[in-house]
């Protein structure tokens, strides 16, 4: 994956060591257990090897490289097994593709391009045995970044182009993003600026969606890079500046280290020496202590451009003496280039014709080899249209079919939201009128039993009255009537007196 337009840096992540998480280091602990386990299974150890080489990788090709030849031997020797499933085959291929792809970072960090380049094209044969696409365009993305070290650009671009095409395959956003971002990188590297921020910039959107926090800085360093080419600075060290926060949180001193160089070329561009001098100084600092040389080259570059604009030529003839000698030892012609270039300005300054030339023909004999004259970067521009305006018209066609069935999507909860709103209203309403009913019903109800209580009580009155009068009555005719007993007496006397 490209870094930086001014600066490749080396790796992804940023961790160093002693600044795990806590939660890396839970799983450091649990891989740990497992190859010091005897009886865990083969799988298992090969496995965690792998894993502690994709924790590892950062601090140093020496702790890589070990780990991942023991995952390696291991799953080697079980292939070997006549009786070994299916299953256990695509495990242990599986197993030794991303050990064969860790291996191609390894050497890649110690600057053997040649060494990474046979182990990444391991890695995509057996990722190709398995039909692991997001292994084939992971290594092919790292390929590129190898053969655009190397000056070969045209390879470079089909392993970027094979990378995207995949990543497209199997809708890998993470891997899409990736190839966007290599895609503007290798634009930038043309001089088609708008063209590379056309690409980083919705390779930034994707990762910012996906919170590719390892990946954000070095889509925004491209960003940032595009803009400084433009002399826009305002805007480059806008995003170096984003760049360099996200670097220092991730931990990654490369990252910052090559960050800081970049920030220096801009302040340098301001005619803000004192402070591009600060940067380039803390710049170096990082890359002598993490052993970067390829990061010190571009130092020295910085140094050598910034000392050439201040007309200081005693010290920008020793910084470009010296990223030329870093450069022809890594055996990058890129940089080889750019080292070239300026050392026959300051040679020209200094009226050293004869070393000025001898820079020139340096310069476009390895200008040519990369880029093979204004036929191939037009084949190159060429592919690249065809190849991704394409994509690009698909994906925006994509985007906006998306987007109408967003809208219309909305439109349709919009309008059951109001609907439901319409419901409960006139439900509320319907609750409201039926209690009103209810009420007035019970207000009716409550008059009505006061009237029948009170006619009630007018009746008992009356009814008491009535029974009152009878019993006077009653009491009276009792009064007046001859007692019953005496009658009797009577006539029982006249009988007897008759006798």
């Amino acid at each position: 994956m490209k870094k930086l337009v001014i600066i490749l840096v080396c790796s992804v992540t940023g961790l160093l060591q002693a600044q795990f998480t806590s939660n890396q280091r839970r799983v450091l602990d649990s891989l740990n257990k497992i190859i010091d386990n005897p009886s865990a299974a083969d799988t298992s150890r090969a496995a965690a090897y792998v894993g502690l080489s994709d924790i590892l990788y950062i601090i140093s090709a020496d702790t890589l490289i070990p780990l991942c030849e023991k995952a390696i031997l291991i799953a080697e020797k079980r292939l070997l097994i006549p009786t070994l499933s299916l299953a256990e085959k695509h495990q242990f291929k599986y197993i030794m593709a991303t050990a064969y792809n860790n291996l191609g970072v390894g050497y890649n960090n110690r600057r053997d391009a040649i060494k990474s380049l046979e182990f990444y094209i391991k890695g995509v044969k057996l990722y190709s045995e398995i039909g692991d696409q997001r292994g084939i365009a992971q290594s092919n993305a790292n390929m590129g970044d190898i053969y655009d070290n190397l000056g070969q650009v045209e390879k470079a671009l089909d392993c970027y182009v094979k990378s995207l095409e995949v990543s497209e395959k199997i809708k890998d956003k993470p891997g899409i993003s990736l190839a966007l971002n290599n895609l503007g990188y290798l634009y930038n590297t043309q001089k088609e600026y708008k063209k590379s921020l056309d690409y980083l910039l919705i390779s930034l959107k994707i990762s910012q969606e996906l919170n590719e926090i390892n990946k954000l800085p070095y889509t925004l360093g491209n960003i940032g890079a595009a803009y400084f080419r433009m002399d826009d600075n305002v805007n480059a060290l806008k995003y170096f500046d984003e760049c360099l926060k996200m670097q220092k949180q991730n931990a990654n001193r490369d990252g910052v280290a090559a960050v800081l160089n970049n920030m220096a070329a801009v302040f340098v561009s301001l005619k803000d020496f004192d402070k591009a001098v600060v940067y380039f100084k803390e710049a170096f600092d990082i890359n002598t202590e993490l052993k970067n040389k390829l990061g010190q080259e571009a130092v020295y570059i910085g140094l050598a451009n910034m000392y050439a604009i201040k007309k200081e030529l005693g010290p920008a003839l020793e910084n470009g003496q010296k990223a030329l000698s870093i450069s022809t030892e890594l055996n990058y012609p890129g940089k080889i280039s750019a080292a070239a270039n300026v050392l026959q300005t300051i040679y020209l300054e200094m009226k050293d014709y004869k070393n000025a030339y001898k820079m020139q023909a340096l310069y476009y004999s390895v200008k040519d080899s990369i880029q093979n004259g204004n036929f191939k970067k037009a084949t190159i521009r060429q592919n690249m249209v065809f190849e991704f305006e394409k994509k690009q018209a698909i994906r925006e066609a994509e985007f906006v079919k998306e987007t109408e069935k967003r809208e219309v999507i909305i439109k349709d909860e919009h309008a059951r939201k109001n609907l439901i709103i319409v419901f409960i209203v006139a439900g509320f309403l319907i609750v409201i009128v039926f209690s009103g009913f209810l009420y007035n019903r019970f207000r009716i109800i409550s008059k009505q039993k006061i009237i029948i209580e009170e006619q009630k009580e007018l009746v008992e009155e009356k009814q008491k009255e009535v029974l009152d009068s009878i019993h006077y009555a009653k009491r009276i005719q009792t009064a007046l009537i001859t007692n019953e007993k005496y009658i009797d007496k009577n006539l029982n006397r006249l009988q007897n007196d008759k006798t």
